[in-house]
Order: structure tokens, then C-alpha cells, then sequence
């Protein structure tokens, strides 16, 4: 019976891992992307930094700021796809958790889990913030400096 139960899941596995499998290797070729375009705005930093005196002296600080802003574009460029990619595997979770079953029955609404659970969802909290205490000071006779003589 166990073999049966294998025979049917295995397709289905199959077109499960493969989908994983596309999404996970673009994802590790693109973040390989954006490490070396990061990898060069570094050096471009570094050269800035460790020769600021010869950047100055030449007056080339704009066209180092351009420089290093264009090394981060292609970066920015590569996160927004990165970005795509994590919202398209996304959407296609929550259209897998909102969808009705195939069988036309409908599914029980399994809450999702939250990151921060609020005890108290009544609009009157008493919860009240005061400052807090400061210390009473007393005031001291000052003293002239060097002579010894106390201000009254």
C-alpha cells in the first residue's frame, strides 16, 4: 500500500521541487550579481578614502561621487529583481492559502501565525506614561576661586 501512495505523490514532488529549484538557483546567481557589483563601489570607496588628499588636491570629488553612484545603481537594479522574485514565490503562497480546495468543499480558515500578537485590542488602554521622577536640588554656597571666601 505504502508503494501506491509513492507511485502518486512522486509526480507531484517532482513539480514541486523543480519550480524550488529555478527560483533557488536565480536567486543565488543574482546575490552573486550584487556581491561583486557591491565589491566594486567598495573599491571605488577605498581608493576615495585611502587617496582624499590627491581627490582633492585634482578636484574630482564629483566625478567620484558619479562613479561610485553608478557602481551602486547596477546593485539597486539587480535588489529590485531580487525583490520580485521573493514577492512572486510570495503571491503565489498566499494565492495557495486563499484559494478554495479543487473538490468544491471549502476549507477551513487557518489563522496565520503573527509576529507580534497585541494583548489589548480596546481602544482605552491603561497603560500611562509618565516622566520620570528628577531629583531635587539644593543649593550650595559657592566659593570664589582662591580666596577662599564663600558667596552668600
Amino acid at each position: 500500500m505504502l508503494w501506491k501512495l509513492a507511485i502518486v505523490g512522486f509526480p507531484f514532488i517532482v513539480l514541486l521541487l523543480i519550480p524550488g529549484l529555478m527560483y533557488g538557483r536565480s536567486l543565488i546567481s543574482i546575490t552573486r550579481k550584487i556581491r561583486e557589483e557591491y565589491k566594486e563601489a567598495g573599491s571605488i570607496a577605498e581608493q576615495a578614502i585611502s587617496l582624499v588628499r590627491t581627490v582633492y588636491a585634482f578636484g574630482s570629488e564629483t566625478k567620484l561621487i558619479a562613479k561610485f553612484s553608478a557602481a551602486l545603481e547596477g546593485s539597486m537594479n539587480l535588489g529590485v529583481t531580487v525583490q520580485r522574485l521573493i514577492g512572486v514565490l510570495l503571491a503565489a503562497d498566499e494565492a495557495d492559502d486563499g484559494s478554495g480546495s479543487s473538490d468544491g468543499k471549502k476549507k477551513k480558515h487557518r489563522r496565520k501565525r503573527k509576529l507580534i500578537e497585541v494583548a489589548d485590542d480596546e481602544d482605552d488602554s491603561d497603560v500611562e506614561i509618565t516622566p520620570p521622577p528628577t531629583q531635587a536640588t539644593t543649593l550650595r554656597k559657592q566659593s570664589t576661586c582662591g580666596t577662599g571666601q564663600a558667596l552668600k
